[in-house]
């Protein structure tokens, strides 16, 4: 198991929205591209790439309606992300399912 202190900063409303909402993109992406190459070679969807997906919108609105909101302008957010890698064993099927 390993610990990656992914971000570890003290932001501005703005910028805490940038680097936030850069990160749920990119997951996005990566969840989309999975989905779409299931789709393509298997012929079947990838229901749980495409349920994260979903969800991660909805967490991107709800931190730009907060991020934005004008009362929150002059505000400094203490913005943690640390990502932990741990081996499984895992069926193909299942490790193609997990996103």
């Amino acid at each position: 198991m390993k610990d990656f202190k992914l971000i570890d900063s003290v932001y501005d409303a703005q910028e805490s929205k940038s680097v936030l909402l850069s990160l749920i993109a990119d997951k996005v992406r990566f969840l989309n591209t999975k989905s779409l190459r299931k789709r393509e070679c298997e012929g079947e969807p990838c229901t749980h790439s495409e349920l994260r997906v979903s969800m991660l919108r909805d967490e991107s609105v709800e931190l730009q309606t907060i991020l934005d909101d004008p009362k929150n302008a002059d505000k400094h957010y203490q913005v943690e992300c640390v990502v932990t890698v741990k081996e499984v064993v895992a069926e193909k099927a299942s490790s193609t399912e997990k996103a």
